[in-house]
C-alpha cells in the first residue's frame, strides 16, 4: 500500500466511525458495534473532519441529528473542542443553523448564533467536501444556504429520514444511558467513567470526561453520599464506586462492563495525522515527503493516540530512517484500526 493512499488512513477512520454512528442509529452499513462505551460530541468532532471525505455518511449524521440532537450535550461540544479558528465550528455552525429553522431550542439556537459567520462579497470559500467526494465549488450549481453562510460549498440536500433512536440498553450507548438517568450534564460522564474502571484518580476522569473542576465537587458529592470511596495514594485522590457490580445491573450490562476509551484523545490524535495526510495530498507531495511530513505529524499525535487506550504498541518514529517509516506506520494503523472496530 502506498502512503499517499486514501486505504491507509482515510478509509479505515471512515470505517471506524460509521461503525460507531451505525450503533446508535445513523442509517450506514457498517461493521458490527464494538463492545465499548462510545463518546457522541468526540465522535461528532471527529466525524466533522473525516466526513469531509464522504458525502453520504457525513449527510446521514446529519439525518441522526435531526433526529437526536437532545442527546448531544452542546455545553460539552464548547468544552471538548478544537481552536476557535478550526473549520470544524464553521461546519457544526452550518449544521446548527439548519436545526434552528426546525426550533430545536435554545443549546443550538445559541450554538448557531454564537458561531454565525456570515461571509461578505468577495471573501474566500471553501469546498466543503474533499478527496473523491469533493466538487469543485464552482461547479455546484444550487447551493446549501446554511453552508455558504458559514463559507462552506456544497449542493443543497433534503435528509432521507432514515435514521433511527439508539437504543439505550446497548453498550456503545451507556453515556446516553447515563444522561437519562443521572441528567444531561458532566454528572453522568464522571458516572461512566467510574463505572468502567476498577477505579481512577481524578485526573484521569476529567482527561477521559473532558471536564475540569466540575469533576472535583461531583467525586466530593458521591464520597459524601457513600455511593463512592476515596483512596489517598501518594500525592492524589483514587475514586471507586462502592459497588460497582449493583450500578451494572442499573445499566443493562447483563454479561461484562465494556470499556470506555479515551475517544477525545484517540480521535485528536488521528485527526492531526488526517490533516498531515490530506495537506500533503493536496500538495501534490511525493512519497518521500510523505513519509517525512507523517512522521513528524506521528511524533506529535502519539502521546494523544496512546491516551486512546487502546492497546497498541507504538513504534518510535525518532528510530527509524524516513524510508523506513511507513511500512512501520502502515503495520501500526492497521493493528490500531483493527483494535478500535473490534473492541472486547
Amino acid at each position: 500500500m502506498r502512503i499517499t493512499s486514501e486505504d491507509i488512513l482515510v478509509e479505515p477512520l471512515l470505517a471506524l466511525v460509521a461503525q460507531q454512528w451505525a450503533a446508535l442509529g445513523v442509517a450506514v452499513r457498517a461493521n458490527e458495534p464494538p463492545a465499548a462505551v462510545l463518546d457522541l460530541e468526540a465522535l461528532l468532532w471527529c466525524t466533522l473532519e473525516v466526513g469531509r471525505y464522504e458525502s453520504r455518511l457525513f449527510d446521514e449524521v446529519v439525518d441522526w441529528i435531526e433526529l437526536n440532537h437532545r442527546h448531544i450535550l452542546v455545553p460539552r461540544l464548547r468544552q471538548i473542542g478544537p481552536a476557535e479558528e478550526d473549520v470544524r465550528w464553521r461546519i457544526l455552525c452550518a449544521i446548527a443553523r439548519r436545526l434552528q429553522r426546525g426550533a430545536v431550542g435554545r443549546p443550538w439556537g445559541s450554538l448557531a448564533d454564537t458561531c454565525r459567520r456570515e461571509i461578505a462579497a468577495g471573501e474566500k470559500t471553501e469546498g466543503l467536501f474533499l478527496g473523491e467526494a469533493g466538487v469543485p465549488p464552482e461547479a455546484v450549481r444550487v447551493r446549501d444556504p446554511d453552508f455558504a453562510a458559514c463559507g462552506l460549498i456544497r449542493s443543497a440536500f433534503e435528509t432521507r429520514g432514515l435514521s433511527a433512536a439508539p437504543g439505550l440498553h446497548l453498550p456503545a450507548a451507556a453515556v446516553l444511558r447515563a444522561k437519562a438517568v443521572f441528567g444531561a450534564d458532566a454528572r453522568a460522564y464522571v458516572w461512566v467513567a467510574l463505572l468502567t474502571r476498577e477505579g481512577d484518580l481524578q485526573s484521569g476522569i476529567s482527561e477521559r470526561t473532558g471536564y475540569g473542576e466540575v469533576v472535583g465537587r461531583i467525586l466530593k458529592g458521591l464520597v459524601e453520599s457513600g455511593i463512592c470511596r476515596v483512596e489517598q495514594r501518594q500525592t492524589a485522590k483514587w475514586y471507586a464506586l462502592v459497588d460497582r457490580e449493583a450500578w451494572r445491573d442499573v445499566f443493562q450490562l447483563s454479561e461484562f462492563i465494556p470499556p470506555w476509551p479515551n475517544w477525545i484523545r484517540l480521535f485528536r490524535g488521528l485527526v492531526r495525522l488526517l490533516r498531515t495526510w490530506a495537506k500533503c495530498r493536496e500538495a501534490g507531495a511525493s512519497e518521500y515527503l510523505f513519509a517525512s511530513e507523517l512522521r513528524k505529524a506521528f511524533v506529535e499525535a502519539r502521546e494523544d493516540i496512546a491516551g486512546g487506550g487502546i492497546a497498541v504498541a507504538s513504534p518510535s518514529p525518532e528510530l527509524y530512517l524516513v524510508d523506513e517509516f511507513p511500512r512501520r506506520f502502515e503495520a501500526y494503523l492497521g493493528e490500531l484500526f483493527s483494535k478500535s472496530l473490534f473492541l472486547d
